[in-house]
This record gives C-alpha cells, structure tokens and sequence, in this order.
C-alpha cells in the first residue's frame, strides 16, 4: 500500500479526531482572551475610581468617582463575573477530558506510524521528512508515539528520552514532562496538525 492510498483510507477517520482536539482548545483560548482582556478593564476602571475619590476637590469629583465605581460593577465586572464562571465550566470539563484529548493526539501519532510502516516497512526504512528543531519528522512521529503508548510505565526508552530531551532543549520545558503525562497533544500541537490537510501533507513531504 502506498502512503497516499493509506491516507486516502484514514481521511475520514482523522478529519474527526483533528476536530473534536482542536475544537474545545480554541474555544478555551478565545475566552481566556476575553477574560484577561475584561479583568483588565475592570482593574483599570476600578484604579481610576479610587484615584478620583482619593484626590476629589470638590463634591462633583467625588460623585464621578462614585459613579465609575458603581458603573463598573454594573457593567464590566458583572459581564466578568459570568465569563468566569463560564470560563471555571469550560476549563473543568477541559480538564476532566484531558485524558481523552492527549489519547486522541496519540491516535493521530499512531495513524502517522503506521500509514509509514505500512509504506516502508521498518522505522529505518522511513524517509526523513522535516526537520523540527534538529530531529526529523520520522523521529519525532516515532519517539512520540511510543511515549505516548508507554508513558505510565515511568521508563522511557533510552531514544524517547534522548528525543524529548532534545525537544525540550530546543522546543521547551512543557516536553521534559514525558516521565510523567502523555505528550502527545503537545507533541501534535507543535507539528502544526490543525487539519487533516496539515497532516496528510507532512507525511507526503516525506
């Protein structure tokens, strides 16, 4: 079977995955956005009050900042008050289903593995692909699988150390956690694996 049959095969399969990993991610980071952005208008409209009533000179002064107070509370940290609370739901479902999301990253690993195998046989038979950082494609699909498979067992093999040693070197500290969490979101979200195209075309590159 060649790579592009096996693809051609999956495409269904893995345009699912790719969906329900990405989809609840990107919500989560949009209104993390919103909230950071909210609280910071709340802080500042809050800062500005106190400084008006600090510094009042006459009764006016000392109303407007009453008033900004209170507008405040009425306008902006209420509409915070609820995002956070929607924010607190989405990041405990989020973190209840962390388990499922990094099993569904190790799938899109597990699909690029064997799509390779089937095609070349032996993981030193597969082409090289991309260089991420200073390890190729073919390294990082294989060692990043198997510490996904492997992880709980708490001792990696010397080449997904040595893999994710280098990755943290040179991608970051999130990749020194391979002893201990499944990486294989992480792993997925830095080979830029958004959509099935993402993935169909970096295994074609190689």
């Amino acid at each position: 079977m060649t790579l592009t049959d096996y693809l051609n095969e999956i495409e269904y399969a893995v345009t699912r995955v790719i969906e329900s990993l990405w989809h609840e991610h990107d919500e989560s980071e949009r209104l993390r956005k919103e909230i950071e952005e909210l609280r910071k208008v709340v802080a500042d409209n809050y800062q500005r009050a106190q400084f008006i009533q600090q510094n009042a000179e006459d009764e006016d002064d000392l109303m407007l900042g009453v008033g900004i107070h209170w507008d405040t509370y009425f306008g902006e940290d209420k509409e915070q008050y609820y995002k956070s609370k929607d924010l607190d739901a989405l990041e405990a479902r989020l973190a209840s289903r962390e388990f499922s999301f990094s099993s569904l990253a190790g799938t899109l690993l597990q699909y690029a593995k064997q799509g390779l195998s089937a095609s070349f046989g032996k993981p030193v038979n597969w082409p090289d692909g991309r260089l991420v950082g200073s390890q190729y494609l073919k390294t990082i699909i294989l060692e990043s699988r198997n510490q996904s498979e492997h992880w709980e067992e708490g001792n990696p093999f010397p080449k997904v150390e040595q893999c994710f040693n280098t990755l943290t070197a040179e991608k970051g500290p999130e990749f020194g956690q391979y002893k201990t969490k499944n990486l294989a979101f992480e792993v997925v979200s830095m080979l830029g694996w958004r959509s099935y195209a993402d993935f169909k075309n970096d295994l074609l590159s190689m």
